[in-house]
């Protein structure tokens, strides 16, 4: 016979969780729409850089940590790599858009999907910063006399 109690629940991991936990989780699946995205729309485009896309990709999947742990510094690694894999992607996607700045076509590559990732990951990085700095948990009563 199997004993139930001990089988993991993911139930488990949702509860008592608080505003910022929700936010982080939400910051991670938006990175993971825009990567989906930026690889579909601009793989063989200029604008596409894939160890940004890597970056992105592990820091939007890091927040398994967040999910499963209770380590005071588990909100941060996502949004450390997220920041440095936008950070990467923004880089690549600046000349395209200053080329459309300043009039010239020198560059080339896609204006949309450019300002779709840049724009999109800034937001996603300023959401993980502020869900990072949030209570992850919420505080028992029980938890609280401990």
């Amino acid at each position: 016979m199997i004993n139930l109690k001990n089988v993991f629940n993911v139930r488990d991991c949702f509860k008592n969780r608080t505003v910022g936990f929700y936010l982080s989780l939400v910051s991670a699946l938006a990175a993971l729409i825009i990567a989906l995205v930026y690889v579909i729309v601009a793989n063989s485009d200029r604008t596409f850089n894939l160890a940004g896309m890597i970056i992105i990709v592990i820091g939007a999947l890091s927040e398994v940590l967040v999910l499963f742990t209770d380590l005071k510094f588990a909100p941060m690694v996502p949004t450390l790599l997220l920041s440095v894999g936008g950070a990467i992607s923004f880089i690549t996607c600046l000349p395209t858009m200053l080329d459309v700045l300043n009039g010239i076509q020198f560059f080339g590559g896609n204006l949309f999907i450019a300002e779709f990732v840049s724009f999109g990951m800034l937001a996603v990085i300023l959401i993980g910063c502020v869900a990072s700095f949030m209570g992850m948990r919420k505080v028992t009563s029980e938890a609280a006399v401990e």
